[in-house]
This record gives C-alpha cells, structure tokens and sequence, in this order.
C-alpha cells in the first residue's frame, strides 16, 4: 500500500497531548485540515492522574471538553503523610490536609487509558483523520512539504508536523532535541491495583472538612520519606494508582532490580500494606530516569509537545499543565502561520518561554527531595510555592481564560526572592538536623486549598509565617540550650 495524503498538520501520538491540540486548532481554524498518527489501539496507563488547577481550567475553559473531564474522579484536595516512627495509625501519623472547595479550578483524578480514548473518540466526531494502529517510519521532505511514512508505507504530506508521541520522543528524540536533565536523580516505579472484595478505608479525617469539593478518600495521596513519595490516586471505583518517586542519590540499589525494590517498600508499609492487601496488582510500570529538558522545542515548521518536549516530576502534577500551557501557545503559532502571517518571532518567543519555563520549574524540586522525612519544612517550602502559585498562576487564569497558556516562570526578581528563601529552608533543614530537633506529631492544615477567594492567599501567607517563626524559634533555643550545654561542661573540666 502506498498512498498520500495531504494536511496542514500532522500530529504524532494521540494522546492528551496531540488530541488537545488537534481540538484546539479546529476549534481556532474550522477548515483546518488536520491528521493524527497513533500507533495503538488501546491507550496504556501512565502517570499524570492527578490534574491540577491550571489544567483543569484548560480542558474545562480553553478546549472545551468539560462533558469528558466530568467524567473522572472529583479530586478532594492534596493529602501528604511524613512517616516518623513504626506502627502509628493513619490519625498518628503528621500531614498535611489540603481539601479543595468547590471553586472553577476544581481538579479531577484520571483514569488515563480512558481519558485519552474520550479525547481521541472526540477528534474523530469533529472529522479530524486518525490512522490507528499504524506507527511512523520517517520523517522527509517533499515538494517543500513534511512527508511521514507509516508502517503501512502511507504517505502523509503536511506544512506542520508535531511530535506528541510522549517519552517515544520519535522526532525530538531522534533530533536531539531533548535530552536528559541530570540536575534532578528521579526514577519511578508504579502499578494500578484492583479490588478484590471489600477495602478497608484509612483515611484519616483531621483536618478535612464537609464543605471540600470530594472526600478525603479521593484526595490525592502522598505518603512522604526521606528521598522519595509515593502516591496513591483513586483512578475508579475498584483501581487505585500507587506509585514511588525516588531520588536515586539516596536508594542506588533501586536501580539494580525496581519492581522488587517498589514491592519491597509497599509490602514494608504499615499502611499501604493493609490497604493493599484487598486488592490484587495488575500490571507494574517503571521509569529510569524521569527529568528531560529540551534546548529545541520548534524548527522549520516542526515542533514537539508534551512529554516528547521535556518531563519535570509527579509531584504537584505539572504534566497536563504544561500540556495546556504548551497547546495554547503552539496552536497560536500554526494559527498564524495557517492564515499567512509571519511566524518568525512567535515561533522564537514560544521556544524562548518554555525553555525558561522548564529551566525555572526545576528549581523547585531539586533539594526538595532531601526534606521530605521533615512534616515542618516540607509543609513550609510546598504552603510557600502554593502562595506564588495561586497569586502568580491560579488567580490570573481564572480572571482572564487567556491568562491559562502562560506557563510558571520566575523573573529576576522573584527567582532571586525565590532561591533565597529555598536556601533558608535547606539550611533550616540541616541545622534542625545537626541538633536533633524532630518536629512535632501534630497536623499542619491548609484549610482553603479550594481557591475560594483572595483570602485564601492572605491564609496561605499567615500559614508560611506561623510555620516559618515557629521552625525559627525553636531552632534558636536548641543553639541556645546547646550553647550551654557545652559551657557547663567546659567550666565543669576546669
């Protein structure tokens, strides 16, 4: 078979990635013509389940496809466990609650093989071509157009081709486009569990409230340790997402043999382990090596999107986000080009952001890793980025829906601001350390994670300063305490 077609735009993967885009071009330019390459039939699982705030206004508000996300699990809010000594009980254990109330920029908890079907299904009804099962060859040039060969040998001809085929990475890969970022040492091993019978809830219920968006039980989960999280996500009524991020600095043997070492730390929670063992595991997944980073993100009329541009970390789930953000920005740029103008400058100033972007957003994991076995300076560094989130991102997109495609960036100012204030944390960190202070079993709540208003910032802001003074304090009477400690014991040797 040996057939051609010809498009404005061809996109590789039909996933969230390249089926967002696909609708947002058509939704932008009707009588774009518009082909996706997806190699399978049926969508695998993959993390991203967790949908923030951003991305929720971006599939509720900027494409239009709430009916599908309504779909999905009402996401309660965030929920971190710290783990400090054996055998304590869900209501023993710190953490930090975080239920959302009902707000606009309510998120959702995905199941994503069904989700990117629904996105998928949605890019046929709207008459946009999908070649299914057939995967890319290779990528030439013909006639002064993109030419992808599938492995059926169909030729398709395009002005644009972008790569959304995920960490495939079959363009940016191959071009070198993206590549590993050594400043973070992430790996993740993960698996969806079905329930057998009837489980057990150990859900804590401090620091929840009626009033949030959904139960606690539909929280997003984080059980905390130090150098890595794991997470645990209510995908559907009987699967459960659960998951291990590590920071491999501290586990180098997890590197030898991942599905025993993910089992081993589930089997050794004395949480997880009961939960757990009311349901059976379906399949397990794991990735080596989770940051990349790109230096290209478009050229010549090709562009990539998605995982296939870069990954940063699960944590605080930025990946659909970025896919928002990324969609927008990149179906601006081929909307323009499609009605003749000019792109030069857009195209640069698109790459120029997101490079950035990716640049910033790495500062605010790398370290974090280190304190994740302390309930005080974790809860104080994440309530410190929720403030910059909510003012700098959350707030202007849901006042201005053109707001959603800018992606979190720092200017020189607040990324001065923002790097001091994280190395105070991790000195903070290290000197509780030094003179053995442990924080405190007691619950630290961020009462309205739900976005309810511009009180919510000032609550956040008194949240950093009430933790911050407290963390301080106590620090200073153990230095002091130990000053005297070791004055009495010099005066007592003379």
């Amino acid at each position: 078979m040996n057939t051609k077609k010809s498009f404005d735009v061809s996109i590789i993967g039909g996933g969230a990635a390249g089926s967002s885009l696909a609708i947002a071009l058509l939704q932008k330019n009707p009588q774009m013509k518009i082909a996706i390459v997806e190699k399978r039939n049926q969508f695998p699982q993959k993390v991203g389940e967790s949908v923030n705030d951003i991305a929720a206004l971006f599939f509720k508000y900027a494409i239009n496809v709430d009916d599908i996300f309504q779909k999905h699990v009402q996401k309660g809010g965030l929920r971190f466990y710290f783990d400090q000594v054996d055998n304590q009980t869900i209501e023993e254990l710190p953490d930090l609650a975080s239920p959302s109330y009902p707000s606009r920029s309510n998120g959702r908890q995905l199941n994503r093989s069904r989700f990117d079907e629904e996105l998928l299904q949605r890019c046929i009804e709207l008459g946009i071509d999908v070649y299914r099962g057939q995967s890319f060859k290779q990528l030439t040039e013909e006639d002064g157009f993109h030419c992808l060969t599938l492995s059926d040998d169909t030729k398709i001809h395009s002005s644009w081709v972008v790569d959304a085929s995920g960490r495939s990475r079959l363009i940016s890969g191959e071009r070198k486009w993206c590549q590993k970022y050594e400043g973070l040492q992430t790996s993740a091993t993960w698996a969806h569990f079905k329930l057998k019978d009837h489980a057990q809830s150990f859900q804590s219920k401090t620091g929840w409230t009626r009033r949030a968006f959904a139960a606690s039980e539909n929280a997003t989960e984080h059980f905390m340790g130090k150098g890595y999280w794991i997470w645990k996500i209510n995908i559907e009524e009987d699967i459960v997402s659960v998951g291990i991020v590590i920071d491999k600095k501290y586990f180098p043997e997890e590197v030898k043999n991942p599905r025993k070492h993910f089992m081993s730390f589930l089997e050794n929670h004395p949480l997880l382990n009961i939960f757990l063992s009311e349901y059976e595991m379906l399949k397990d997944f794991h990735l080596p090596h989770l940051p990349h980073i790109s230096h290209k993100l478009i050229e010549n009329k090709i562009a990539s999107l998605g995982d296939a541009s870069g990954f940063i970390d699960p944590l605080f789930s930025p990946g659909l986000e970025y896919v928002g953000n990324q969609v927008l920005w990149l179906c601006d740029v081929i909307s323009a080009d499609f009605v003749g103008k000019n792109i030069e400058k857009l195209s640069r100033r698109y790459e120029k952001v997101f490079v950035e972007s990716f640049k910033d957003r790495f500062k605010l994991y790398e370290g974090r890793y280190k304190v994740m076995d302390d309930p005080e300076i974790f809860s104080l560094w994440m309530t410190f980025d929720l403030v910059g989130y909510y003012y700098g991102s959350v707030v202007p997109s849901l006042l201005f829906k053109s707001c959603i495609k800018r992606p979190a960036q720092f200017d020189l100012l607040s990324r001065r601001f923002y790097l001091y204030f994280k190395s105070m944390f991790l000195t903070m960190y290290d000197e509780k350390k030094r003179l053995g202070i442990s924080a405190p079993l007691k619950s630290y709540k961020t009462n309205f994670y739900a976005r309810i208003g511009p009180i919510y910032g000032v609550l956040l802001f008194k949240t950093v300063l009430v933790l911050l003074l407290s963390i301080k304090c106590r620090i200073l009477k153990a230095q002091v305490m130990n000053y005297f400690k070791k004055t009495r014991k010099v005066a007592v040797m003379e």
